[in-house]
């Protein structure tokens, strides 16, 4: 079931969209979808092989990203296997972001409310590229329930 979004939430809304448009750092690209690849393959370590493959670049090129990043703390390398996994450095932005996103600030109560309500989890998503990425929700105590994760997009 779909609500109407409430005023004050449909202005966080309209805050967050109004974004510069300007030409993409290609680098930086690069980096951002090496760290989005572990989101694809489902969490589990990646070789530099495997990475370089994937996103279809060289894998000079892709070792050179991946060093950077582990040298940064947003990539770890499992040192049996020469794999790496997503760095724990990444966990700092989620607080920082709940913090910092007036949509988040803005619908949690609701979502409380609405929990309280009608006994049910709460989820709140925003369309993005014609999908949909979770930003909150708040649990039930009920015993059926939804796993979605904050961040996911379907």
């Amino acid at each position: 079931m779909y609500w109407k979004l409430h005023p004050v939430i449909q202005n966080a809304v309209r805050e967050e969209s109004h974004m510069a448009t300007t030409k993409n750092i290609q680098s930086i690209e690069r980096a951002f979808a090496i760290l989005e690849s572990f989101q694809r393959c489902g969490g589990g370590e990646q070789s530099v092989k495997e990475i370089s493959e994937m996103l279809g670049l060289n894998k000079s090129t892709t070792f050179g990203l991946i060093n950077t990043l582990t040298n940064l703390g947003y990539l770890q390398q499992n040192e049996n296997n020469q794999k790496y996994v997503l760095g724990l450095k990444l966990l700092s932005f989620s607080n920082t972001i709940k913090v910092q996103n007036s949509i988040i600030r803005t619908v949690h109560p609701y979502l409380e409310q609405i929990t309280r309500k009608y006994g049910e989890t709460a989820h709140c998503a925003v369309e993005r590229n014609y999908s949909v990425i979770y930003v909150d929700k708040v649990e039930s105590s009920g015993s059926v329930s939804i796993n979605t994760q904050i961040g996911t997009q379907n």
